[in-house]
């Protein structure tokens, strides 16, 4: 008997190990993504340790250490993440996808791409038409970039980070008439958070609001239930800065920073987590995702941002400085902003308190990477004149894009 119950209780034993090792098997196969990164994140400081829970659950973490671990997570791991001069291959099957956020200065970005730049074979835009070919020098119909000038909206208009990272593979797929294995290498334009959601709320007074736009997140089509529409008139031209700012369904409101997060992991647009625990995850979500683009461009700084385009994927405009600003537009500009009070300025930056932090972050990385690249590069003077910060906000990519009629996202 003695026997009988100590092989069984060897068996059990045996069992028990079996099945602890296929779970935790189990859950380091499907927990190699930044979801599982997110659901259990260690952090320690000051000698403590916080726990980043799964975002169904109660957040504990505050926003210091979560934004702290990002900086020393991701920095301290850029020679791998964020690397200054790609492997962008035009001829192989890597693709170039321009995530487009509004009134960033996108428009002018990708119109100068798929029209300014030097290459073997250029891309052709009909005139006429906003759908250019931009097709690979030795595979006619294979294309080398994803975005509106060359796909249109197949994606939906303007495709946050969840709807375009699970819809380019396919959309392309279809173009080309069968599945290709690609590398995707992610680009995007950010701009001052300020001037941006004034930008908005001038498209949007103009007729500019994207009503029409549908959203998805995970898989799934988001309802009017979960995103309400703002505004309940067609005419808009007699809309306040007031009232723009009052709808807290008004998806200008920290535009950037949403638009770059994965939506999925903070319960996409129905969510029973508290406007904190919720804002924080966003956040750090799109930082982490920040630093997965191959190229970051900053619309305050053009000279720097196309500079920094042209050594990441081995293009070169046929124009130095070709991105320049149109100084006839000034005067324009000014009507946009003559009405506009230092508390309305403040209000703004209140309730884009997200996407002020998200673009000083972008910033550091931005000159950070190019800090990098001068140390790459001994011979930084000899390609590009030398400059510093002050002489690279002389020119803007999104100040023009708002006055030219037919760049209006």
């Amino acid at each position: 008997m003695q026997l009988y119950t100590g092989r069984f209780l060897r068996y059990c034993t045996i069992g028990v190990i079996l099945m602890c090792i296929f779970v935790v098997s189990f859950l380091w196969y499907t927990c190699s993504n930044e979801k599982c990164l997110l659901n259990e994140l260690q952090i320690f400081t000051s000698g403590k340790n916080y726990t980043y829970q799964a975002p169904w659950r109660r957040l504990k973490a505050n926003r210091e250490i979560i934004s702290n671990w990002t900086e020393k997570k991701y920095i301290a791991e850029s020679n791998k993440l964020d690397f200054v001069k790609s492997d962008f291959n035009i001829k192989g099957s890597d693709v170039i996808v321009f995530l487009h956020i509004q009134n960033t200065g996108g428009s002018v970005f990708a119109r100068h791409m798929v029209e300014d730049l030097a290459l073997e074979r250029p891309c052709r835009c009909k005139k006429r038409k906003r759908i250019c070919q931009c097709y690979r020098p030795n595979n006619f119909g294979s294309t080398w970039f994803f975005s509106r000038y060359t796909a249109g909206w197949k994606c939906g208009v303007h495709p946050d980070w969840s709807e375009l990272s699970g819809c380019v593979d396919r959309m392309m797929d279809e173009d080309e008439g069968k599945p290709v294995k690609r590398r995707y290498f992610f680009i995007t334009v950010l701009r001052d958070p300020v001037k941006r959601f004034l930008s908005e709320f001038w498209h949007v007074r103009q007729g500019q609001s994207w009503s029409s736009s549908r959203h998805w997140c995970d898989g799934v089509e988001v309802t009017e239930n979960e995103l309400p529409a703002c505004f309940d008139r067609d005419d808009l031209s007699d809309l306040t800065l007031e009232e723009f700012m009052k709808c807290k369904h008004n998806l200008a409101i920290n535009r950037q920073t949403r638009m770059l997060a994965d939506l999925a992991l903070a319960g996409c647009y129905n969510s029973s987590l508290s406007k904190d625990d919720r804002d924080l995850i966003i956040l750090t979500s799109a930082k982490i995702n920040l630093h997965k683009m191959s190229f970051l461009g900053l619309s305050e700084f053009p000279k720097l941002s196309q500079y920094m385009f042209e050594e990441t994927f081995g293009m070169k405009f046929k124009v130095k400085n070709s991105l320049s600003h149109d100084s006839l537009n000034r005067s324009a500009r000014k009507e946009l902003f003559k009405e506009i009070s230092a508390k309305d300025i403040e209000n703004i930056k209140r309730i884009n308190y997200l996407d002020i932090e998200f673009y000083h972050y972008a910033k550091e990385l931005l000159f950070y990477r190019f800090e990098k690249l001068k140390q790459n590069n001994p011979h930084l003077e000899d390609n590009f004149e030398f400059f510093d910060k002050s002489d690279l906000s002389s020119e803007n990519w999104a100040e023009k894009e708002d006055f030219i009629d037919n760049l209006l996202d």
